[in-house]
């Protein structure tokens, strides 16, 4: 196995770096980000890898617009701005998270075979098995363990918090565990740790993978793969579910079900459709399920400072103060608690993408998303196109590219989620394999 992997890495190593890369992203964005850059320069040197030539193609175009409009606009903000309860400045710190978005040509020359597709697609879910696994079988055991936690460490309260401050002793983790239990705030009980633990990152990632997972098994059932390979794919699949449910975070929940469900509908008919309402109910029965489902009507009383608020008065409010935008990433919680005292503490931004590019960037900012996000849907739809076979069976897996950037675009239409780093990578990984054709580039791409 080991002179395999070996002759795999010196066969092609940026080809190798990048789908380490998209194994890592499952779990790891440090680690992902890493192998990432060194596809990325190894891809530079022709006799290093087997990629096609780098190609125009409207995602790039449509990101390099947006990062353009976010450099100028935050550049001009951060030398004029007056304003103390904005911070342009720092907003132009961070925009090298656009950056990142350079995945995007990456993975179109990279991705340039059906094996190719469908192996970046297998290994994509392999790595959020290991998010999924954790969510699954950690997450209790580490809600278990902050709710134990005592509020002061030298005088545990009973024989439990003794003995896991002992073994934390020894471990020298104790100041770790601390700071672990009471970041952000400490959860008074099971069910808030639960849901604590559950973060919006896991769950993002969750969400893009599972209509992958799906589509891997409906074309696994009609191949003639090995029984045990079969088994995985349908393990691998249910233990995404169980991970995504797990999460508890409403939107990537609500957005993945959207997309499965087409999918199940189209390939299993009513029949699928009905299996996959059984699955989600029986989740329902969870208790904290129930309790942040019944918390979505709250969103929509501006007296509750959840999304209502942000959409209704805070967006408005900002931008007739700063009609051409406040420059990326500039909004403060006391710029938004100006204009909406009850708004969530701690809170940024507008949980929007496109309300909150009308906030960064005015009107021109929410053009320029428009075109860049409906480049990357008709490029995905034009793939779809492109490898429909006439009077064949059609492969489920050319529908994944579409079903994971509907599910990110769907999301960031109630969640800020085009400049979250774990994100980022996820949305290149769509976009870039939103162009594949199954035959090559269309000949309309001229090489740049």
């Amino acid at each position: 196995m080991l002179d395999k992997i070996k002759s795999f890495i010196k066969e092609d190593p940026s080809w190798a770096a990048f789908l380490g890369s998209v194994f890592a992203v499952g779990f790891s964005l440090p680690l992902a980000r890493l192998l990432l850059v060194v596809s990325l320069v190894l891809s530079a040197f022709p006799k290093m890898t087997k990629r096609g030539p780098f190609r125009r193609n409207l995602p790039t175009t449509g990101w390099l617009a947006y990062l353009l409009v976010a450099l100028v606009i935050t550049a001009i903000m951060a030398a004029t701005n007056t304003d103390p309860l904005i911070v342009p400045d720092k907003g132009l710190g961070k925009i090298t998270k656009l950056l990142w978005y350079i995945a995007i040509p990456l993975t179109i020359v990279q991705v340039n075979s059906t094996e190719r597709f469908k192996l970046v697609l297998k290994v994509f879910v392999c790595g959020c098995l290991i998010t999924a696994f954790s969510v699954t079988f950690f997450n209790p055991l580490l809600a278990l363990l902050q709710i134990n936690w005592p509020r002061n460490a030298a005088a545990p309260a009973n024989e439990t918090q003794r003995v896991i401050v002992e073994w934390a002793g020894r471990f020298g983790i104790t100041e770790s565990i601390r700071e672990w239990v009471y970041s952000g705030y400490r959860a008074p009980d099971y069910m808030a740790s639960m849901l604590k633990l559950g973060t919006m990152q896991d769950s993002q990632r969750l969400m893009v993978a599972l209509p992958a997972a799906l589509c891997l098994c409906i074309d696994a059932k009609g191949t003639r793969l090995p029984r045990r390979k079969r088994i995985f794919g349908i393990i691998a699949l249910v233990l995404i579910f169980c991970g995504l449910m797990l999460t508890f975070k409403r939107g990537p929940i609500m957005c993945a079900i959207f997309v499965c469900g087409a999918i199940v509908l189209r390939y299993m008919g009513v029949k699928g459709l009905v299996a996959l309402v059984l699955c989600c109910i029986v989740f329902a029965a969870h208790p904290a399920v129930r309790l942040r489902f019944s918390q979505l009507p709250e969103e929509f009383s501006p007296k509750k400072g959840g999304r209502a608020l942000m959409w209704t008065q805070i967006v408005p409010a900002v931008h007739e103060e700063h009609p051409y935008g406040i420059g990326f990433r500039a909004l403060t919680n006391e710029k938004m608690r100006q204009h909406g005292k009850n708004v969530e503490r701690r809170q940024n931004h507008v949980h929007s993408t496109p309300l909150q590019s009308f906030v960064d960037f005015g009107w021109l900012g929410v053009a320029v998303y428009l075109f860049w996000m409906g480049a990357a849907i008709a490029a995905a739809i034009k793939s779809l196109l492109a490898t429909r076979v006439k009077g064949a069976s059609q492969r489920a897996v050319r529908y994944v590219p579409f079903a994971m950037l509907a599910a990110l675009i769907l999301y960031g239409l109630i969640e800020y989620n085009l400049a979250d780093a774990e994100i980022v990578i996820l949305y290149s990984l769509a976009m870039g394999m939103s162009t594949f054709r199954g035959g090559g580039q269309e000949a309309s791409e001229t090489p740049a």
